[in-house]
């Protein structure tokens, strides 16, 4: 079974645009209107980040919002990652009503082979809850340095993750049971 979902960028260049008219699969979660605000609050007015020129890699995007929401505060692109092929034809459609700078891949983690040693200064991995590839792949964009220096993983996830390899800029707990961690090298 799918849902029809319609989702609008809320903040930046692009506040108002519809990004996304597609369908998605029973099960799937979009990154609510509150939990994007609480990340565009932490990103901004608690770790001050200035979004101009930044490049961020959007992992599990499903609607690809987030992506979309970073490259209106100002990231110069972004490459958007899922393994379903229906999403990334609904986000191209989205990268050609915004003619922002981005790309789509096909993948599926934890491979991170994909991505051709690239780096990025913001990486936002939002996998389906309980699977069994979270923590092998926020071990491998560590052990990978797909992180800029300076740069953030954040993860949105109901399970607790190992971030011994990193340094905790954040947690905050969602409405749902859901946590975001801020995270950096």
């Amino acid at each position: 079974m799918t849902k029809k979902f319609a989702i609008r960028i809320e903040h930046g260049e692009k506040k108002g645009i519809q990004v996304s008219d597609g369908f998605f699969s029973e099960g799937s979660r979009i990154t609510t209107s509150a939990n994007r605000c609480v990340l565009y609050n932490v990103l901004k007015n608690k770790l001050y980040l200035d979004f101009k020129g930044l490049s961020c890699l959007d992992l599990c995007c499903g609607s690809g919002i987030i992506g979309f929401e970073l490259m209106s505060l100002g990231c110069e692109n972004c490459t958007f990652i899922d393994c379903d092929k229906q999403k990334l034809k609904n986000i191209q459609l989205s990268i050609d009503k915004t003619k922002f700078n981005a790309n789509t891949i096909q993948a599926y983690l934890p491979n991170l082979s994909f991505t051709n040693n690239e780096k990025f200064d913001i990486i936002f991995f939002d996998p389906p809850y309980q699977n069994n590839f979270e923590q092998q792949t926020i071990d491998k964009i560590y052990e990978n340095q797909m992180l800029k220096n300076n740069g953030i993983l954040i993860v949105e996830t109901i399970e607790e993750i190992n971030t011994e390899k990193y340094k905790i800029l954040d947690i905050k707990q969602l409405k749902n049971e859901a946590k975001f961690y801020f995270l950096t090298i």
